[in-house]
């Protein structure tokens, strides 16, 4: 499902535009979250491969948390 079905369903479902905007706010920083934490993945394998590749060796990988207001 798209971004703009789920807004759409948020409008339809929610009893006030206060509510809604409310719903779209808290889906906003899910997804954010969802879209950064899903770059510095790829950066992370980019960085890694490219070290790899220059002799480098792979020790651990952190777990980290991006976190939004």
């Amino acid at each position: 499902m798209d971004i703009i079905s789920i807004i759409a369903g948020l409008l339809k479902n929610t009893k006030s535009l206060m509510e809604f905007e409310e719903q779209v706010k808290i889906l906003m920083q899910k997804v954010f979250t969802q879209w950064v934490g899903d770059v510095f993945e790829e950066l992370d394998k980019t960085i890694k491969q490219k070290k790899l590749e220059e002799g480098w060796e792979y020790c651990r990988s952190d777990n980290r948390s991006v976190q939004f207001l």
